[in-house]
C-alpha cells in the first residue's frame, strides 16, 4: 500500500533529485493514501522497516477501493486505450488523442512507468510522449534488479536467505553505498530487499566500464 517513513526519508531514495517531489507529497503523502483507503474499507497492518500492507494480503482490495473512489467523482475510465500523441495548441498541452479520438482536457499527466515490464505497459512509449512535446528525457537505466554474479559461489547457496546483514558497494577499490536487511542467494547471484535497493549503483557503474563489487557482512 505504502510506507510510513517521514517525507524527508522518501526524498533521499528518490534518485537523482528527490528534492523535485517534495511539493507533491506536501500535498498528497502516505498518511492520506492510508486515510483513503481506510474510508473505502480497506484494512491495513504494518510490518517491519514500516510498510503498510492490506490486512486480507490481497492487492484486488487496494485496486477495488481505488475503482470505487474515482467512481464517486463520476471518472470515466476507458481501458485498452493506446495515447497516441499528446494534443498541443499555442504551446500548451490540451489532450490526448487515443484510438483516433482526441480527449481534450485542462490538465494531462504521464503516469505510464518506466520501460522495464512490457506486458503491463510499462515499454518506454511515456518517454516518447514527452520527448514529443520538447522535453528532455534523461537516459534509462535498470534499478530495483537482482544482480548477477561471476563464479559459482552464489549457486552452490543457492536458496539461503540471510536476514539483518549489511552489504556494501565498492566501486574501483571505494566504498560506494551500504545497506542493510535481507538478502538471498541464487541460482544466478543475488537478490532480496537490499541487494534490489543497491542495484542501481551497480548499474551505473558497469555501464561506466568500473570495476563493481559487493561485500556481505554477516
Amino acid at each position: 500500500m505504502t510506507n510510513g517513513a517521514p517525507i524527508s526519508e522518501f526524498i533521499k531514495h528518490v534518485y537523482p533529485n528527490g528534492r523535485f517531489l517534495r511539493s507533491a507529497f506536501s500535498s498528497f503523502f502516505s498518511k492520506d493514501i492510508i486515510e483513503l483507503l481506510n474510508e473505502h474499507g480497506v484494512e491495513r497492518t504494518l510490518e517491519r522497516g514500516v510498510r503498510y500492507f492490506p490486512a486480507s494480503n490481497r492487492s484486488k482490495d487496494v485496486s477495488d477501493a481505488l475503482v470505487e473512489w474515482v467512481n464517486s467523482y463520476k471518472v470515466d475510465i476507458r481501458c485498452g486505450h493506446r495515447v497516441e500523441e499528446l494534443i498541443v495548441e499555442d504551446n500548451i498541452i490540451k489532450g490526448v488523442k487515443a484510438n483516433g479520438q482526441k480527449f481534450l482536457s485542462n490538465n494531462v499527466i504521464i503516469a505510464t512507468g518506466g520501460k522495464s515490464y512490457p506486458a503491463t505497459g510499462s515499454n518506454g512509449e511515456g518517454y516518447e510522449l514527452a520527448r514529443n512535446v520538447g522535453h528532455s528525457i534523461e537516459r534509462a537505466r535498470p534499478a530495483l534488479v537482482p544482480l548477477e554474479t561471476e563464479g559459482d559461489l552464489a549457486q552452490k547457496l543457492q536458496g539461503l536467505n540471510l536476514k539483518n546483514v549489511k552489504a556494501t558497494v565498492w566501486v574501483n577499490g571505494k566504498k560506494r553505498a551500504d545497506n542493510f536487511g535481507e538478502m538471498i542467494f541464487t541460482h544466478f547471484g543475488l537478490s532480496g530487499p537490499i541487494i534490489l535497493t543497491l542495484s542501481r549503483e551497480f548499474v551505473r557503474e558497469l555501464q561506466d566500464k568500473n570495476r563493481v563489487e559487493i561485500a556481505i557482512d554477516l
